[in-house]
């Protein structure tokens, strides 16, 4: 073979090798025979599968509370974020996040949860037996698996059909369409491709109009259980570390603030799992349609009502603010005497957040 051709053989070669992941996620997929209740069962009971992988997800809505006590949610929920996960069970996994502002892992165990910020060389320990029944979603919460396993969590079989296969990162995954039953949802419909073990490697979330306002996807991932050593985590030496036993500024409302949210809000009952009479923050509702109320202190509600008054979409009811951004609805309540007020928000229409508001208590007694 002359010296010419060998340097056409290498760079066919090279071609093929570049061209390879490009022509394998665009072979034909045989569509699964499972049905969509077996997939959805496979998907609500995958907390235990382990797997690993990177995935990317991104998010369409614009919360104009970036700079409020509220921020991290418009950093998540507005923004494109990379994610490296390693899930060897519900209580053994690690989740590192990388977006616009840096990196930041997570790694539960056992006991608690590990928090380590990259850039500021903190690590938090979080401390307890049983999780907080209210906090802020996280970027591990986005991680597909994770996404699908909350969105269809209370899903009922007749709520679900199939959709053709998928080939995502060189898998071949079922896919499931969920429309919520509740004619209260802003939720349209949530797409999921998943693997026959139950791993969901794509989540795409539409409201009533629109592209997704949330799509998380695998972009390579191994169906294996990692090692324990992929989620062990040791602060390095230098480090601050730290102990919080409350995660969040809605886990601390919901401790510490002595409110009693109602039984039931625009007639949706509170959702399943809560546990009764504990906790001031109120979730209401089933899987991907749902409420909550926060009682906030007269500080947060004066800065929250502050951002939300700056946002031209905003409308001014009665002394309330009231939103609209994509599905999610959100309503700050009008001032108590005290200046303390309600936020209520979810993905349920406007005029069940207008519904809810006069069937919570006063918060005059509350923040005294």
């Amino acid at each position: 073979m002359s010296t010419a051709h060998r340097w056409v053989v290498v760079a066919l070669g090279g071609a093929l090798l570049l061209l390879s992941p490009y022509l394998v996620g665009r072979l034909p997929v045989a569509d699964s025979p499972i049905t969509a209740s077996t997939l959805l069962a496979r998907i609500q009971g995958s907390a235990d599968v382990g797997y690993s992988g990177y995935a990317e997800s991104t998010g369409g809505l614009a919360l104009p509370v970036a700079d409020s006590d509220f921020g991290s949610l418009a950093d998540l929920l507005g923004s494109r974020i990379d994610l490296r996960v390693w899930w060897r069970g519900s209580s053994d996994w690690r989740v590192d996040s990388v977006d616009a502002v840096g990196e930041k892992d997570v790694r539960q165990d056992d006991t608690g949860i590990w928090s380590w910020d990259y850039e500021r060389n903190a690590a938090v320990r979080t401390d307890f037996r049983t999780p907080p029944q209210a906090r802020l979603p996280r970027a591990d919460d986005l991680v597909p698996p994770s996404l699908a396993r909350r969105f269809t969590s209370q899903a009922r079989p007749a709520e679900v059909t199939r959709l053709p296969d998928r080939r995502i990162a060189g898998h071949s995954a079922a896919g499931l369409r969920l429309r919520p039953a509740d004619p209260m949802s802003t939720i349209a419909r949530v797409e999921v491709w998943a693997l026959p073990s139950g791993i969901a490697l794509q989540v795409d979330v539409y409201g009533r109009t629109g592209p997704a306002v949330l799509s998380t996807s695998m972009l390579d991932v191994s169906a294996q259980r990692p090692a324990a050593t992929s989620t062990a985590f040791t602060p390095p030496v230098g480090a601050d570390v730290l102990s919080d036993q409350i995660p969040d500024l809605v886990t601390a409302l919901d401790q510490f603030v002595h409110a009693t949210p109602p039984r039931s809000l625009a007639g949706l009952p509170r959702a399943p799992g809560t546990r009764t009479g504990f906790g001031s923050v109120g979730v209401y509702g089933r899987g991907v349609t749902q409420l909550v109320a926060v009682p906030l202190p007269s500080r947060l509600a004066d800065d929250l009502a502050y951002h939300l008054n700056g946002t031209a979409a905003v409308t001014q009811q009665g002394g309330a603010a009231a939103l609209q951004v994509g599905p999610v609805s959100l309503r700050l309540t009008a001032r108590a005497v005290n200046g303390s007020r309600w936020l209520l928000a979810g993905t349920v229409r406007a005029s069940a957040l207008l519904a809810a508001e006069s069937h919570l208590p006063v918060l005059d007694e509350v923040f005294r």
